[in-house]
C-alpha cells in the first residue's frame, strides 16, 4: 500500500512494508516542469496501489518510484523491456515469415523501421501495429493474438 506526501521539491513515499522512498520531482520524467499547482494535486487511488495526478494525466506505482531512486531498479527494468522487446519482435517477424510478407511489403513502415522492431530494438507502437494487422489482412486485436500466440 502506498501513502505520499509532498515536501519542497521531493515526494516521499510509503511503500511496502513501511518502506519510505524520499523521490525528488526532478527524477520523474513526467512531472517535470509541470505547474505546480498541477503536482500538488495528487490522489492515492483507493486500493494504495498507485499515485495518480488527474490534470496531468499520469499513474505511478511504487516501482516506477523504486526505479527513480534506485540505479539498480531502473537498470532491471530496462533489461526486462528490452527482453520483451526481443522477444516481441521475434514474434513479429516469425508471423510474418510465416505468412509469407516480405518487410518491403508493409505500407506504413520503412524497411529499417520493421528490422529494428524485429530485432527489439526498437518498441512497436501502436500505429506499427495497425500497419503489420493490414499488411496480414486481420484487425489489430486478432493481429496481436497470433503474436500472443507466437510468443508461447
Amino acid at each position: 500500500m502506498i501513502d505520499a506526501r509532498l515536501v519542497d521539491d521531493w515526494l516521499l513515499v510509503r511503500g511496502p512494508m513501511g518502506r519510505m522512498l524520499h523521490v525528488p520531482l526532478e527524477s520523474i520524467r513526467a512531472l517535470t516542469g509541470r505547474p505546480r499547482s498541477a503536482v500538488r494535486n495528487f490522489t492515492i487511488d483507493p486500493d494504495g496501489s498507485f499515485i495518480e495526478w488527474p490534470d496531468l494525466d499520469v499513474h505511478l506505482g511504487w516501482d516506477q518510484f523504486l526505479q527513480a531512486v534506485e540505479p539498480a531498479e531502473h537498470r532491471k527494468a530496462q533489461q526486462r523491456t528490452a527482453g520483451f522487446n526481443r522477444r516481441y519482435g521475434a514474434a513479429i517477424r516469425a508471423v510474418r515469415e510465416q505468412a509469407g510478407i516480405l518487410q518491403s511489403r508493409i505500407e506504413g513502415l520503412t524497411e529499417r523501421q520493421l528490422r529494428r522492431i524485429e530485432k527489439g530494438e526498437s518498441r512497436a507502437t501502436t500505429s506499427a501495429i495497425d500497419a503489420l494487422a493490414r499488411a496480414h489482412g486481420l484487425d489489430p486485436n486478432a493481429y496481436m493474438e497470433s503474436l500472443a500466440k507466437a510468443m508461447r
